[in-house]
């Protein structure tokens, strides 16, 4: 009877424990799960900062200061981790979630605004260089005129002064 209630008894324990040790690795999953969306909006936002720096024109200094903590947050959390502090280091993922995926939208926003920037830069020169040809097209006619007026009046005093007697 004892060895009949060991084994009912060991049969009970382990009923219980493998459900509980699914919910902690279901737990864990999640954590690690947490943990890889921050690291990946972190890529992603740098990503989006590099892309607005290429653009031109963009002012990246404070998208480069939310990514840098951003990924301070991060390393909190992995510390946090390790420590088994895990609703801190749940928290501490969570913002550097947020503040990498705040950084990536503001540097979605000064892509935009640089790449506008260069669209009227580049307006503007295609406008200057439209004036310059027109310029020298307009000085260059009205040289010419005045250099085949000369010419011609030139030509004119030859041919003038030449028709004199013919001496035989």
């Amino acid at each position: 009877m004892s060895k009949l209630r060991s084994l009912w008894l060991c049969l009970f324990l382990s009923l219980a424990v493998v459900p509980l040790g699914a919910a902690v690795t279901a737990a864990r999953s999640e954590e690690e799960d947490l943990f890889a969306r921050a690291e990946q909006s972190i890529v992603s936002a740098y990503s989006a900062v590099r892309c607005a720096e290429d653009a031109g024109g963009a002012d990246i200094s404070l998208a480069v200061e939310g990514l840098n903590q951003a990924a301070s947050a991060l390393a909190r959390a992995r510390t946090l981790q390790r420590q088994g502090r895990t609703a801190e280091a749940i928290e501490a993922a969570n913002q550097a979630f947020s503040l990498s995926s705040n950084v990536r939208e503001n540097a979605y926003r000064l892509r935009e605004l640089a790449m506008s920037g260069n669209a009227e830069r580049l307006r503007l020169a295609v406008i200057e260089w439209a004036t310059s040809v027109s310029a020298i097209v307009l000085l260059g006619k009205l040289t010419w005129g005045r250099f085949a007026r000369w010419y011609d009046a030139q030509v004119l005093d030859m041919i003038v002064v030449g028709t004199g007697p013919h001496e035989p």
